[in-house]
C-alpha cells in the first residue's frame, strides 16, 4: 500500500463513487426532503428506538426487524443486495457466518449483529427494488446512527458492531459527505484497535485458538474460527483503505489518520470469492500473499486497493 500521506484506495473510491445514487438531490437538500403518506413511518424515528436500561437483545432485534419492514423490505432482500453489491468490493463479512447467525435455532442475535443488519439496510437503501415502499432515507440514517451509538455504550464491542460502523461511514461517503465519513471511520478504527483486529493480519499474533484452526479444519468449529479470523483481518483492511479513500476528499486535510498500514510481513486480505466457499479453507490453495509481494499474480480486486 502507498504511504499514509498518499492517495491509496483509488479503485475502491471509484467503485463506491459509481454506486452513489444518480437521481437524488445534493446532500445539503436532503435535510429538507418531505415524505409521502406511505413513507418511512414516524415510529421509525430515532426517538422511537431509545434503548431502555437493561434492554434485551431480543427486543433490539425485534426493533431492527420493525425498522427494516417499515422500508417495505425483509432481511432476505437487504442481505441479497449486500452480498451482490458492496460485499464484492468490501468483503468484511462471511456469507456463511452471516446466515448462520440468522438461522441458529433457539438463539437470539446479539446486539452487535442487530446493529449490522440495520447498517446493511441503510447501506443498500439506494439500490433497493423500485417497487418497494417509498421511505425517508434521512430518517433511516438518523435512526441507524442513534441505534449504533446506543448499542456501543450499552453492550460490549464486537466485530459485528465495528462492521456496522464501517458500513455507516461508507454510506456517508456514498451520499457525498466525506467529512462525516472520515469522522465516522476514525471512531470505527479506534473500536477496531480496542478489539485487537489489527493483529489478525499477522498469523503469529492471533489468539492460540485461531492459530490451531489454521492447521486443523476437521470440525465446523475450526472452520468457523478460520472464517472469523479472515473477517477480522478483512475488516481491519477495509477500515484502513476506507479511511484513506475518504481522506482524499475531506475539507480539512490537516487531520491525522488513525490507522497504521501493516508492515511488509502482514498478509493481504481475503477475496470475497474465497470467503463464500468454505471448502477452500480446507486446502492449500488459498493465496497467502504478504504486503511486500504486491507484484504477485495471486492478488485480486480487494487486495489491489491496498
Amino acid at each position: 500500500m502507498a504511504a499514509d500521506s498518499g492517495r491509496p484506495g483509488v479503485r475502491l473510491a471509484a467503485q463506491v463513487y459509481e454506486s452513489r445514487p444518480r437521481n437524488d438531490a445534493p446532500a445539503a437538500l436532503n435535510h429538507t426532503s418531505h415524505t409521502s403518506p406511505a413513507a418511512f413511518s414516524p415510529s421509525a424515528s430515532p426517538q422511537a428506538i431509545l434503548l431502555e436500561p437493561g434492554a434485551t437483545e431480543a427486543n433490539l432485534y425485534r426493533q431492527v426487524l420493525h425498522l427494516i419492514r417499515e422500508t417495505g423490505q425483509f432481511v432476505d432482500d437487504i442481505s441479497a443486495r449486500y452480498f451482490q453489491g458492496i460485499h464484492r468490493y468490501l468483503p468484511v463479512r462471511s456469507r456463511t457466518r452471516f446466515h448462520k447467525s440468522l438461522i441458529t435455532l433457539g438463539a437470539v442475535p446479539s446486539a452487535g449483529f442487530s446493529a449490522l443488519l440495520l447498517s446493511i439496510c441503510l447501506a443498500t437503501s439506494s439500490s433497493r427494488a423500485t417497487n418497494t415502499r417509498p421511505f425517508d432515507r434521512r430518517s433511516l440514517h438518523l435512526a441507524t446512527r442513534s441505534f449504533l451509538a446506543q448499542v456501543q455504550v450499552s453492550f460490549r464491542p464486537s466485530i459485528y458492531l465495528i462492521q456496522a460502523r464501517l458500513l455507516l461511514a461508507v454510506y456517508d461517503y456514498m451520499r457525498g459527505r466525506p467529512d462525516d465519513a472520515f469522522a465516522s471511520i476514525a471512531g470505527c478504527a479506534r473500536m477496531a484497535y480496542a478489539a485487537r483486529l489489527h493483529l489478525y493480519n499477522h498469523p503469529s499474533l492471533q489468539p492460540p485458538g485461531f492459530q490451531e484452526a489454521a492447521t486443523n479444519v476437521d470440525t465446523d468449529v475450526d472452520t468457523d474460527l478460520q472464517l472469523e479470523a479472515k473477517e477480522a483481518a478483512n475488516t481491519w483492511w477495509g477500515i484502513a483503505i476506507c479511511e484513506r479513500t475518504f481522506f482524499c476528499e475531506v475539507t480539512i486535510p490537516e487531520q491525522p489518520l488513525v490507522t497504521v498500514i501493516p508492515n511488509g510481513d502482514a498478509l493481504l486480505p481475503t477475496e470475497h470469492a474465497i470467503l463464500k466457499q468454505v471448502k477452500y479453507l480446507d486446502s492449500n490453495l488459498i493465496p497467502r500473499v504478504a504486503v511486500s509481494s504486491l507484484s504477485s499474480a495471486n492478488i485480486k480486486k480487494f487486495s489491489r486497493t491496498t
